[in-house]
């Protein structure tokens, strides 16, 4: 299986101008930044899940942190 690193470039390119633009756009209180960065977070998770026997602590304390995320993208405050 070859990987044609050109594409696999471009692909984090425009993953990573996404995820820029969704964080700015959270300090406007849009909603797909909070759907963007909850589902970012949730693959985030998953991933380090299957790193947990490789790296313990590490993806210990990453799923935390992206449990603290999830949760903070998703409550809403009251005003």
């Amino acid at each position: 299986m070859s990987a044609d690193y050109t594409t696999w470039g471009w692909v984090h390119l425009i993953g990573g101008i996404v995820l820029a633009l969704a964080g700015f756009s959270l300090f406007t209180g849009r909603l797909w930044a909070r759907i963007v960065g909850v589902i970012t977070a949730m693959v985030s998770a998953i991933t380090n899940v299957a790193y947990l026997s490789a790296y313990p602590i590490r993806s210990a304390i990453m799923i935390a942190l992206d449990i603290l995320i999830i949760w903070a993208l998703t409550v809403t405050a009251r005003r």
